[in-house]
């Protein structure tokens, strides 16, 4: 599916997805992280940046879509999209996006979730999301 941060906003918060279900825009990847798509459950995202002279997504954010209207989404994601990767920090704090996998190796941050996901690991849960969505 080909489109905009703006139409992604729209669609995202006027809907909900499966599990897993991920959209590339621009520099970002979100990825549903929600344990339904029953619309009566809040629609949480993480959001990650793409890097590629270090080929890995990083985690920028986590979001609750359900709770935003497209406006604020839009916005958010814009400033996420058009920010230098180098100017972005850890959403908990101030250290540099870029340090998060040293950070995390040296155990000196701790998040929920996925912090950085390589390219070629994306690649490969495209594959296997593909077949989770024919069976779900």
């Amino acid at each position: 599916m080909n489109m905009t941060i703006k139409g992604l906003a729209k669609y995202l918060v006027n809907r909900t997805f499966i599990p897993y279900q991920y959209f590339e825009v621009g520099s970002l990847l979100l990825l549903n992280i929600s344990l339904s798509d029953d619309p009566n459950r809040h629609q949480e995202y993480e959001v990650f940046k793409r890097h590629d002279e270090t080929k890995m997504f990083y985690k920028c954010d986590q979001v609750t879509v359900s709770m935003m209207d497209e406006v604020a989404l839009n916005e958010l994601l814009m400033e996420y999209d058009q920010t230098a990767i180098e100017d972005l920090t850890v959403c908990w704090g101030d250290q540099p996006l870029l340090d998060l996998p040293l950070l995390v190796k040296r155990k000196e941050v701790y998040t929920f979730g996925r912090n950085f996901i390589y390219f070629d690991n994306f690649e490969r849960f495209k594959g296997e999301f593909a077949k989770f969505e024919r069976a779900y």
